[in-house]
């Protein structure tokens, strides 16, 4: 636990203020998985109610469910919420930013299959699996591979530059459905494009 978890959790107990997950507990029969047909991680989509989650058990980072963001990092799962709803999620292969999240372990389905996704999946064994992205962006650290979907979903695929999977996330509204970020990003494709479903 940091300096900053450990005054913030002080405070927290001298004013007798508890975060409602403070209540959640883990729930051993609880199936982590990723449904990449659905968008959904253990069964929860964007927009529905964080507390659907509660089976994941306590957030393992208190200073960041502040800002909104519950991490399970024994998990590999980053979850992010807004007014009581999820309002995206990633999950990791690769702890690239060093932050403590262990490899993504849960069952990952796509057509109503079982896939297998690990940080030694390619970015070319990715595309033959799930098509061609809306957008591909090379920068000096990372590529990400944009796929756009029905309902102003979005996957932002990371891989590192040797081409290695480190991340899934799963955002809504879409960042290429904003004309600034598509410039930023020097998309050259029309908008919108043809959205998978």
């Amino acid at each position: 636990m940091s300096v900053r978890e450990a005054v913030l959790k002080l405070f927290d107990w001298i004013r007798g203020k508890k975060h409602p997950t403070a209540l959640w507990r883990s729930d051993p029969g609880l199936e982590i998985h990723l449904n990449l047909d659905r968008h959904a991680l253990c069964r929860c989509t964007i927009g529905d109610s964080i507390e659907w989650l509660s089976g994941l058990g306590r957030p393992e980072d208190t200073a960041a469910l502040r800002e909104g963001r519950y991490l399970y990092y024994s998990h590999g799962i980053e979850i992010g919420q807004e007014n009581g709803k999820v309002a995206d999620f990633a999950v990791f292969w690769i702890d690239y930013l060093e932050a403590g999240f262990r490899t993504f372990t849960g069952l990952i389905t796509y057509r109503g299959k079982a896939v297998s996704l690990s940080s030694r999946t390619s970015e070319g064994e990715f595309v033959n699996l799930f098509g061609s992205p809306y957008w591909r962006d090379q920068d000096q650290d990372e590529i990400i591979l944009f796929y756009e979907f029905q309902g102003d979903i979005e996957w932002q695929v990371e891989f590192t530059l040797e081409g290695d999977l480190k991340a899934i996330r799963v955002v809504w509204p879409s960042l290429m459905s904003e004309e600034k970020q598509r410039e930023l990003y020097g998309v050259s494709l029309p908008w919108p494009p043809q959205r998978r479903r």
